[in-house]
């Protein structure tokens, strides 16, 4: 068995302690772990990689599985933002060491782009292309009838709109301290009356600015 443990290292959403501990209970008993700089980052860069742990430590288990891809089913995700910590352990079969441990040392992700993206509940998403019409930077692709998130990069850091108005809340963003947008939420959060009327009317005004932007351009 060989542990994932995210450190979130740009939105600090793991506790340090709680990181701390897990990480020495694991070298109590020998198991193998390895401390993930930040999962979004490497989701983002070399998604493939995360298919070699067992056990992933992270945050929003719905967040991690949209990460992974939703049909990664035999990878076993814990919530380690969120859960007591005495239960992640039990769950884990280890045991609390006795000393206060120390804070893992872990490799420095390049600063040039913070991982704030969006990643899709492919359980909830129907496909519908809203997304890809409301995002004005290209974050989002419809290839063959098929919503993919391809250009992570492009997403504006803190902006999670798209997600405020997917009509299925099938748009998941891990860093977002909102439980519905972060998935830490089982049920959906659908968008209410109000919600849908504002962003339908946003999404008309940006259509309008990105024609009249690219007639200038033409």
């Amino acid at each position: 068995m060989k542990l994932g443990i995210c450190a979130c290292q740009f939105y600090h959403r793991i506790p340090e302690q709680t990181l701390a501990t897990v990480v020495a209970a694991c070298q109590k008993v020998g198991i193998a772990y390895e401390v993930i700089p930040d999962l979004c980052f490497l989701a983002a860069k070399n998604r493939p990689a995360l298919q070699l742990y067992n056990v992933i430590l992270a945050c929003q288990v719905r967040a991690v599985r949209a990460l992974l891809g939703n049909n990664s089913t035999a990878i076993q995700c814990y919530d380690l933002q969120n859960t007591d910590l005495a239960e992640l352990l039990a769950a884990l079969s280890l045991e609390c060491p006795s000393d206060k441990p120390a804070p893992p040392e872990y490799a420095a992700l390049p600063p040039d782009w913070v991982p704030w993206f969006p990643v899709l509940d492919e359980t909830r998403c129907v496909h519908c292309g809203k997304c890809v019409d409301f995002c004005l930077f290209g974050v989002y692709t419809l290839q063959e009838g098929k919503v993919e998130v391809t250009v992570p990069e492009n997403c504006k850091t803190n902006c999670p709109a798209c997600s405020r108005m997917c009509p299925q809340n099938a748009i998941i963003f891990p860093k977002s301290p909102e439980s519905r947008l972060n998935g830490s939420l089982a049920d959906a959060y659908l968008p209410s009356t109000d919600e849908k009327s504002t962003l339908a009317e946003l999404l008309q005004r940006r259509k309008a600015k990105l024609r009249l932007f690219k007639e200038d351009r033409g």
